[in-house]
């Protein structure tokens, strides 16, 4: 409820429930169907972030995770 909150009232997010019956809450800030999700976790902190990148950035990202193994 802290991060909808936040999300709403200050970063100025139009935020609802994700329809899939997740419990996740989706949202958006202009015409795509959200640009952030949230995701209740049992614990303190951050569970999972999602990004989108561009395909340049996006191979870069893939070759960085390989050479982690």
């Amino acid at each position: 409820a802290t991060w909808r909150r936040f999300a709403t009232d200050v970063v100025g997010f139009s935020c609802t429930d994700a329809a899939d019956g997740s419990g996740a809450v989706r949202c958006k800030a202009d015409a795509r169907t959200h640009r952030v999700t949230l995701h209740e976790s049992a614990t303190p902190g951050i569970r999972h972030v999602g990004l989108e990148a561009r395909d340049e950035a996006a191979k870069a990202f893939d070759a960085a995770i390989t050479q982690l193994g």
